[in-house]
């Protein structure tokens, strides 16, 4: 029942290229926000991120919360957005924003660590929207719980599957500068 249901959503969003296009972004986010929080929680324990940030706790308490701020601005930031430029352009920007921000993470300095986290999460809940909106917008009724299915099936998919591949290749003080340069080629290439 569940694969027949899982392959409805993807008969669905193949017949709905906008949906694939906000997918695939999603999708891409969330190998890169699963790299990033593996050798973020690795980082932390093994680096004093200056005092701005400090280790342990306090500095992913810190970074965390700068991502939740960079999605709550994206609420506002979204719709004026798409109302300019488009779903397909808001998406576009998000993913070039995001690979710029991801580059900020190679200083391991804590202004530029908090402000990447900030448009890393800005980058991310963009995305998230911009699918939301396809999909309730470009798919119908009949297989739009379907085809959330397939999003939610992709979100957890990609984040855990990126914390696995991140595991295999990231050193054990957390930071590793071709993951990061990665990172940043996966969002410009997507």
């Amino acid at each position: 029942s569940l694969a027949h249901g899982l392959a409805h959503g993807m008969r669905a969003v193949l017949k709905a290229p906008s949906v694939g296009i906000a997918l695939a972004a999603i999708g891409t986010h969330r190998l890169v926000f699963g790299v990033n929080t593996l050798m973020f929680l690795l980082l932390v324990r093994h680096t004093e991120l200056g005092d701005a940030l400090g280790a342990n706790v306090r500095a992913i308490t810190l970074i965390g919360g700068s991502v939740a701020l960079g999605a709550l601005i994206a609420a506002g930031t979204t719709p004026v957005s798409i109302r300019f430029i488009g779903r397909r352009g808001t998406i576009i920007g998000a993913l070039l924003i995001g690979a710029l921000a991801e580059l900020g993470l190679l200083t391991l300095r804590p202004v530029p660590v908090l402000i990447a986290a900030a448009v890393v999460g800005l980058a991310g809940q963009t995305v998230k929207l911009c699918g939301d909106v396809a999909m309730q917008c470009d798919i119908f009724d009949t297989y739009r719980g379907q085809v959330f299915a397939v999003q939610d099936a992709l979100i957890n998919t990609a984040f855990v599957a990126a914390i696995f591949f991140a595991a295999l290749f990231v050193p054990a003080d957390g930071f590793s500068v071709p993951l990061v340069i990665g990172c940043s080629v996966l969002y410009a290439l997507t």
